[in-house]
């Protein structure tokens, strides 16, 4: 059995072409030698009705292996984790990790399409987990991290004739422990502060 060439437009049209010499007494098989194709792709084109267009090729889509495929285990995998996770820092670890290179829209897009997808498995939903992440306590070591702050406490010693308090605030990340002594703005008073707040839970200076 003979397989009909799909043609290109062009190729399509230099057949159109010889309708007329065809209908003049050439044959199909002379055509064909002139235009490089089988005899019997000729005579489909040129039995056409006037007026009818290039024909076209048939959708490959889906069925052609996408680019991510090979790395959509791995993806599904990071937002089973976090599925809250940024198409970014997706995008950053499978380059960096599983040599991914190609674009990061192609990630972004699975992500897009994924998430609900795995947020159902899970029997939740993203933005569900987005609002849990807000509200998730950040952990750390003993002794790794504190926060600090600048406060301005108003006139809570006007009574003393001092118009101004400020405080130095430390809170250990680990603990919770805090630090909140008076301070002054000026920086050798700060300098000072800093110091006392890591003396202060048995750290060095």
């Amino acid at each position: 059995m003979t397989t009909l060439m799909i043609l290109d437009p062009e190729s399509w049209m230099n057949i159109r072409r010889f309708r007329a010499l065809h209908e003049a007494g050439a044959t199909y098989k002379e055509i064909a030698e002139a235009c490089g194709v089988d005899w019997r792709t000729v005579k489909k084109y040129l039995t056409e009705p006037v007026g009818a267009t290039p024909p076209a090729a048939p959708s490959r889509k889906g069925t052609q292996p996408q680019v991510i495929t090979p790395y959509t285990g791995v993806i599904d995998a990071m937002l089973r984790a976090d599925l809250t996770m940024k198409a970014s820092v997706l995008y950053e670890r499978l380059v960096a990790e599983h040599g991914y290179d190609r674009s990061y829209q192609r990630v972004k897009l699975y992500v897009t399409q994924a998430r609900p997808r795995l947020a159902a498995e899970a029997g939740t939903e993203v933005e569900t987990e987005r609002m849990r992440g807000l509200h998730r306590r950040f952990e750390t070591t003993p002794g790794a991290q504190a926060q600090v702050d600048w406060g301005d406490e108003g006139d809570l010693l006007a009574h003393a004739g001092i118009g101004k308090v400020y405080s130095f605030h430390m809170v250990l990340s680990y603990s919770r422990d805090p630090f909140c002594p008076p301070s002054g703005r000026s920086t050798s008073t700060v300098r000072r502060t800093a110091r006392l707040s890591r003396a202060m839970p048995g750290g060095t200076p």
